[in-house]
């Protein structure tokens, strides 16, 4: 434990396989040097998109196709780049990816302003017409937002922008993925261990308190010493969002975030309102958590140590698998099936190494597989974790297979709902099994 694992020494069929985006790299190259002519199609449609259906068609196709291949350049260059953050091949060709998919931008930038010059009969009558129905609610939307499109010379400069805008999140991401050291710590055998965030939320579950508290303040203090770093980069964030917001006319950047994903405030608002009216619930957790460990004061490094009095059981991967699929069985034998055969091609990235991004999330590109990073640690947390992401790994298999690309991407508020019914489904079965019955594991489980 005491040694970082390197991605040289993690077994193939614990990695995800990227091949199903590209074979090989030379093929993400090939499409990268394709790009061009594909925007440049789609820009000879500039200034004739109002003269028929059949333009208006066109003009969106060619638009829609550099958008897919833009994000297959990015989606193939973004996850390389997370299974090292310390590469700088992978980094290079995420930066390449990225400046690409900005002078795109830039120049289809004419797109929306062009659509929504159109007067609104004129735009109905289009959209009547069969050659636009399978992208009738692309344009609806487009329509929907045309109080905040710009101008053509507006958009190309909000497009060029976008290079500038991504720096606060880029630079948190380099420093928590790839600069930040924690350290050495103890375990509960007293060994000397690097502190990574992995590790972290094995040592918080530590029954020794000395152990849990020593792993959260060595994790706290290398964000505390960078800390005015970190403010800089929240405040540059922050800023960002406002700025874009207000030129294009948005009262707030959180108006213009739930209105790009058709969310009405008070939707947003009274989700919130709904969690402040039960913190109550959350004070008598907190409450019952300190009587439970008998402390006289409940630390932030006693958050997250099991109650129940039984060792917390380790979980292999594979067990892992067989438990999540039976877990989910519930949504039916195609769907355990499908998730199964993902599990065996390889869908997901399981192990922690040095210089890979931390956490975990699902993520993937039309006419591949989804594919889910993980950093396993064996903690029945890491089961739900994988749950959750293969809910969205299925959301996103079954949009793909059912729907066009236009269609089948999905917002962030509906995206949590496959994720967070798959942990229920996991929960109700595992209290359901024979093992947990008995009223200590019950408590483990809750």
């Amino acid at each position: 434990m005491s040694e970082e694992l390197t991605r040289d020494k993690v077994a193939t069929e614990d990695t995800w396989d990227l091949t199903t985006i590209y074979p090989e790299e030379a093929a993400w190259e090939a499409e990268a040097s394709g790009l061009q002519a594909l925007v440049e199609r789609a820009v000879s449609a500039r200034g004739t998109l109002d003269q028929s259906a059949e333009n208006l068609a066109g003009g969106l196709a060619a638009a829609l196709d550099v958008q897919l291949r833009i994000a297959r350049l990015i989606t193939f260059a973004s996850l390389r780049r997370d299974e090292d953050t310390t590469n700088t091949n992978a980094s290079g060709r995420y930066e390449r990816a990225v400046m690409m998919a900005i002078q795109a931008g830039q120049a289809l930038a004419f797109l929306q302003p062009e659509i929504v010059s159109i007067p609104g009969e004129r735009l109905a009558a289009l959209m009547d017409d069969p050659a636009l129905q399978a992208y009738r609610h692309v344009l609806e939307d487009i329509d929907r937002k045309r109080p905040y499109v710009r101008s053509a010379e507006v958009e190309e400069v909000l497009a060029q922008f976008a290079d500038v805008a991504r720096a606060p999140a880029e630079a948190f991401s380099a420093l928590d993925d790839a600069d930040l050291d924690f350290g050495m710590v103890h375990d509960d055998e007293g060994r000397d261990v690097k502190l990574t965030e992995g590790r972290y939320a094995v040592l918080q579950e530590s029954r020794h308190r000395e152990v849990r508290e020593e792993s959260y303040e060595a994790m706290s203090r290398a964000y505390r010493n960078h800390a005015y770093t970190l403010t800089s980069l929240y405040g540059s964030s922050v800023r960002k969002d406002a700025t874009a917001a207000r030129i294009r006319g948005y009262d707030s950047a959180r108006a213009e975030a739930l209105f790009d994903d058709n969310v009405p405030a008070t939707v947003y608002d009274s989700l919130i309102t709904a969690v402040s009216e039960a913190t109550d619930v959350v004070e008598r957790y907190l409450a019952l958590r300190r009587r439970a460990l008998d402390l006289d004061a409940l630390e932030a490094w006693d958050l997250r140590v099991p109650l129940a009095p039984a060792p917390p059981r380790r979980y292999a991967y594979r067990e892992a698998v067989e438990v999540v699929l039976d877990g989910l069985a519930a949504l039916g034998g195609r769907y355990t099936t499908d998730l199964g055969q993902g599990f065996a091609s390889r869908w997901v990235d399981v192990h922690e190494t040095k210089g890979k991004r931390s956490g975990a999330y699902s993520w993937g590109v039309y006419g591949s597989p989804p594919v889910m990073l993980m950093n396993w640690n064996g903690m029945l947390t890491d089961v739900f974790t994988l749950a959750h992401e293969a809910g969205h790994a299925m959301h996103t298999f079954y949009a793909n297979a059912t729907q066009p690309f236009h269609f089948a991407s999905y917002s962030i508020f509906l995206a949590e709902i496959a994720s967070t019914v798959n942990e229920v489904l996991l929960t109700w079965r595992l209290l359901g099994r024979e093992e947990g019955q008995d009223s200590i594991a019950r408590f483990g489980l809750l």
